[in-house]
């Protein structure tokens, strides 16, 4: 008995000197042991090394409307839905602008803040005779600007008119004259302005389209 005793006493507490220290031998047998402890190891390895490329994935997306970088209406709005658009060079005026220059000269032709009279004058443009519609009744181009209370369509109507004079100076390529006013008829018959098939903007959404033209 006693010799039994004191053979088995030094098996039970006998290490494995080839175990890590802090890993019981009974770990080897089973799921929980060694080597499922090192498969964990390598899984999340190999999940931080794949982790960085998405993050930078979503990170590198660039802003679009930043900068003096423009796009089309439908360009706009893939960059932002979808994939990467390479913006074009935008240089068009905010509608704050334009009311506060009506010096001679500063307005492309043939669109005027004011009226002249006599010889070589010419009459205000008025927002009726550029746009369809009577929402703006006889008020011009630069009463329109000076509204700038409020959001919605009066909003939409003093973008409209500065995303004009920006297009005939030819500081918005992506958008002409005539597109400027297809965007607010439209909106000013529909209450909305489809970019592409199924896509709407409403007056939130255009105007702040039109200000990414508009970074000056």
């Amino acid at each position: 008995m006693s010799t039994r005793s004191r053979v088995s006493i030094p098996e039970m507490t006998k290490h494995d000197d080839s175990l890590p220290p802090a890993v019981s031998p009974d770990l080897t047998n089973g799921g929980g042991g060694v080597n499922s402890l090192r498969e964990q190891r390598r899984r999340l390895l190999r999940m931080s090394i794949a982790a960085p490329p998405v993050v930078m994935t979503l990170v590198s997306r660039p802003a679009l409307g930043t900068g003096l970088g423009c796009n089309t209406p439908s360009g706009f709005l893939s960059g932002n839905l979808s994939r990467p658009s390479t913006p074009q060079s935008c240089s068009g005026r905010t509608p704050g602008y334009w009311k506060n220059h009506t010096e001679s000269g500063e307005w492309p032709t043939p669109y005027y803040p004011t009226t002249v009279s006599g010889t070589g004058g010419h009459q205000a443009t008025k927002f009726h005779d550029v746009f369809s519609g009577s929402f703006c009744g006889t008020q011009t181009f630069l009463t329109v600007m000076q509204n700038s209370s409020g959001g919605g369509t009066n909003a939409v109507s003093n973008h409209c008119a500065a995303a004009i004079l920006n297009a005939a100076r030819g500081w918005t390529p992506v958008l002409t004259v005539g597109q400027v006013q297809n965007i607010w008829s439209e909106y000013i018959s529909k209450g909305f302005f489809e970019p592409t098939a199924g896509a709407k903007w409403y007056a939130t959404e255009i105007v702040d389209y039109l200000k990414t033209t508009m970074p000056l």
